[in-house]
C-alpha cells in the first residue's frame, strides 16, 4: 500500500515520504498519534507506512474557520482539484470538515483509524506514543502545550512547517529543548523538507536512527 498523493493538503510528496518511513519504523502494536489532519494528506502516509498492527489515533477540531473556509486559499496546495471540490461540497453541506476527511482517505480507512473531532486540549489521554506528529496551532504556546502533553521521554516527536514565515514552530521547539526532558533530544530537519525531528536521547529511537534510517 501507498498513501494517496490525490488528497488535497500542503505537504510535498518528499514530506510524505519522510512520514512513510517514520511511520513504518513504529514498533508491531505500537501507537501514532497525529494532531492536525485537515483532509488527511498526512494522515494518509502514516496509515500506509505503519505496521499492520500499529494503531493510528488523530485530532482534528475540522471546524470551518478562519484558517480553513469552505473557499480555503489554495496556494501552495496539492493534489486533485476535483477531490478538494468534492471535500469542499461535503463541507458546505454538513458544516464541517470532518465528513470530508473521511471521504478523502476513504471510509475504509477512517474505520481503521481512532478520529477525534475535537481540540488536543480537550483531549483525554490515556495511553502513550510511540510518535506524535504535530500540524495543528503553530502558535509557540500551542506547541509547546502539546508537546508536553504527549510526548514522553521515548516518544519520536515529528512536526511540519519549520520555516521562516512559522516562527512559532523554531520558538516553541526553542523552548522545549531548554527543559530538562528535552535537552539531550537530538533536532533534525531533513534536507529539502519543513518536517522536524527530535530523536530521544535513549531507547529504540536513538539506535533506530544511528542507523540512518532517513536514506
Amino acid at each position: 500500500m501507498t498513501y494517496n498523493l490525490n488528497i488535497p493538503g500542503w505537504m510535498t510528496e518528499n514530506d510524505l515520504r519522510i512520514l512513510y518511513k517514520l511511520a513504518s519504523c513504529v514498533p508491531e502494536n505500537g501507537n501514532i498519534l497525529e494532531v492536525g489532519s485537515f483532509l488527511g494528506r498526512s494522515t494518509s502516509a502514516l496509515f500506509s507506512g505503519k505496521p499492520p498492527g500499529a494503531h493510528l489515533v488523530t485530532i482534528d477540531k475540522f471546524e470551518l474557520s478562519t484558517d480553513y473556509p469552505i473557499d480555503i486559499d489554495q496556494t501552495y496546495l496539492k493534489g486533485s482539484e476535483q477531490l478538494l471540490n468534492e471535500a469542499q461540497y461535503i463541507a458546505s453541506t454538513t458544516g464541517s470538515w470532518l465528513e470530508a476527511f473521511r471521504h478523502c482517505i476513504t471510509p475504509q480507512i477512517a474505520d481503521q483509524i481512532t478520529i477525534n473531532a475535537i481540540s488536543s486540549q480537550e483531549y483525554r489521554l490515556v495511553n502513550s506514543f510511540d510518535m506524535v506528529f504535530l500540524d495543528a496551532s503553530h502558535v509557540m504556546n500551542d506547541l509547546v502545550d502539546d508537546i508536553e502533553k504527549f510526548v514522553k521521554p521515548t516518544t519520536l516527536l515529528v512536526g511540519d512547517d519549520f520555516e521562516f514565515r512559522k516562527p512559532g514552530i523554531p520558538m516553541g521547539i526553542c523552548s522545549v529543548r531548554k527543559k530538562t526532558l528535552w535537552f539531550n533530544r537530538t533536532l533534525i530537519v531533513p534536507e529539502n523538507s519543513k518536517l522536524w525531528v527530535m530523536v530521544p536521547s535513549t531507547g529504540y529511537w536513538k539506535q533506530l536512527f544511528q542507523t540512518n534510517i532517513l536514506v
